[in-house]
């Protein structure tokens, strides 16, 4: 039996580079049966996704109450990067809204 997978924790939009806006993301996440999903836009965390966690709960996907990035780095021998590493970061949108964290 084939399992169907309906979350992705990696997608990208127009606020990298992905070829769609995040609602438009949240539409193809739909259209392909996705019920849960969190953008991960290269090297940044964007704090504005309210209003498309509203749009997403329209089309019955659910875009997950944390920030995801995927941050580029180095894997290095030495003083010698030997290749390019991707990786994906969460964090919690309620402590990235905290005064305290922003202030920092």
């Amino acid at each position: 039996m084939e399992k169907k997978y309906t979350i992705d924790l990696h997608m990208h939009s127009t606020l990298s580079d992905g070829n769609e806006s995040p609602c438009q993301v949240v539409d193809t996440a739909a259209r392909v049966g996705l019920k849960k999903i969190c953008i991960t836009d290269h090297d940044g965390i964007h704090k504005n996704y309210d209003k498309v966690r509203e749009y997403a709960k329209t089309k019955g996907v659910e875009v997950l109450p944390f920030s995801g990035t995927e941050v580029n780095t180095l894997y290095y021998d030495g003083l010698k990067p030997l290749l390019s590493v991707h990786m994906l970061v969460f964090g919690d949108d309620e402590k990235l809204r905290d005064e305290r964290f922003i202030s920092m």
